[in-house]
This record gives C-alpha cells, structure tokens and sequence, in this order.
C-alpha cells in the first residue's frame, strides 16, 4: 500500500475513533441534557484540524427557548450568532491556531425547523401538563495549529457574556490523551493534557 493511503486510515481511523468517543460523551450528557446553567464544550484534535463543539441552553444564551419572535428578541439573537461566530475562547499562543470554519445553529435557524438536524429539541411537561419545548444553542468552530503540540489548554470567554451559565464542562480528545474538565466563572482554563 502506498504511503499516502495509509496516512489517509491513520487519519480516518484518529477522526473515527474521537467521533465515537464525542457521541459517546454526547449520549451520556443526554442523560442530564438540558439543564439550564451548564454547557457541554467538546474540543478533538487530530494533527493540525482541532474542531471545537458548543451545547448550551437556548435560555442561557438567549434568554428565551423558541425561535425570535420580537425584533428585540431578533436582535438580541443576531448579537448572539455575530459573537458565538467569533473567538470567544483562548487556546496557547504556542499552538498557532487560527479558526477556518464556523457555525452557529439558533432556534428558530431552517436546520432547526426541518427534522431538527442536529438540534437538540426536547419537550418536557411542566405544572399543569404545559408542554414546553427546550432548544439548544450549537456551535462549531474549526481550527487548524501550525503546532498542535502547543495545544495544552484552552480557557474559555463567554461566562461574561452569558452570566447564566454557571459552569462549562469541556470534554476533549488531544492526539491519545482524553478526559474531561470543568470551568466556571471563577476558573475559566481547562488543561488538555493528563
């Protein structure tokens, strides 16, 4: 086999692998999914590409669950997405990352409309057989680090611009190093490394 084709499985098989270990993570916090106050950061790095995923509460984010109905509620969404597209974590400047893809799902968004692809959607009952549907905001960002070596912690900026969130948990998958870590407003860095 030729040298090319095997790197093509290595990598594969390193984006397979962390995948499984990111649903795995996934369906676990669906065991507690959706509690207001607390997001799941899930960060997999493979080589040079590093994709960091954001699930957080709608209502933590946005302050209310549904699609924008308002134009004040409009507004506030579209703040929102402008600020989740950009940055808003710290990763060592050793590692030299810069962020190549974004993507920030809102409820509400045409994907969240049809067949909720992706979207965590929930309804559960409350006083008086209310039925109440709870959305999530998700957020993807791409990166590519020229040394993803330097890639040993990340500390984590939206505890100021969302105060409802009161913790972030972040699970991550560093070359063969995986575990998972929790921030919060008063410990805003989580290693990456054992």
């Amino acid at each position: 086999m030729n040298r090319r084709y095997m790197q093509f499985k290595r990598v594969s098989g390193m984006w397979l692998f962390a995948l499984a270990l990111c649903v795995r993570a996934l369906g676990a916090a669906a065991a507690d999914a959706h509690v207001h106050g607390i997001a799941v950061l899930q960060v997999v790095a493979d080589r040079q590409v590093v994709r960091i995923d954001l699930r957080a509460p709608a209502h933590d984010v946005l302050g209310f669950e549904h699609a924008p109905q308002s134009a004040a509620e409009r507004q506030h969404a579209d703040g929102a997405r402008r600020h989740l597209r950009t940055a808003w974590y710290r990763t060592p400047v050793a590692a030299g990352c810069r962020v190549t893809q974004t993507r920030v799902q809102l409820p509400g968004d045409e994907h969240a409309a049809s067949g909720r692809e992706g979207a965590a959607h929930e309804h559960r009952e409350h006083e008086g057989g209310v039925h109440e549907a709870h959305d999530d905001v998700i957020v993807s960002h791409v990166l590519n680090c020229r040394r993803p070596e330097g890639l040993t912690a990340i500390e984590i900026g939206l505890f100021d611009a969302y105060p409802a969130l009161s913790e972030i948990r972040v699970q991550y998958v560093n070359g063969a190093v995986q575990g998972e870590r929790r921030t919060t407003p008063a410990d805003r860095r989580a290693a990456l490394t054992r």
